[in-house]
């Protein structure tokens, strides 16, 4: 509000979207997220560093990785850093030779859990 002697507190309601290409088992697919949790799992940043994303975007009104520089440090570092993470998707249909999944979750696994998945598949 412009209103000299408002009182409004500024709130603000975020829509995120995000595209990533991932490498399924020995397939590459185009991951399609719509949720801010399941992106902050991909990228696999700190809750601090999406809050500063966060905040760098309410000065602007919009963040993308062109115009907004911590958005485009989250995305470097996620790209920067190997590492795994499940999704539960839906694959989008009428494609014939590109995979491309909308994700549906997405979540970590600990070290242990990943160990004791890699295990199982030895024993089967």
């Amino acid at each position: 509000c412009s209103y000299v002697g408002c009182n409004v507190t500024q709130k603000f309601e975020f829509t995120c979207k995000a595209t990533f290409e991932v490498l399924c088992v020995d397939t590459f697919a185009t991951l399609i997220s719509l949720s801010e949790e399941d992106i902050k799992v991909i990228l696999n940043c700190s809750a601090a560093d999406w809050e500063k994303a966060k905040e760098a975007a309410t000065i602007t009104g919009k963040a993308t990785l062109k115009s907004e520089q911590e958005l485009h440090s989250l995305a470097a570092a996620g790209l920067a850093t190997a590492g795994s993470f499940c999704v539960r998707g839906r694959r989008f249909t009428g494609q014939d030779w590109q995979v491309k999944l909308f994700c549906l979750k997405a979540w970590k696994l600990s070290v242990r859990q990943i160990n004791s998945l890699y295990e199982q598949l030895l024993d089967d």
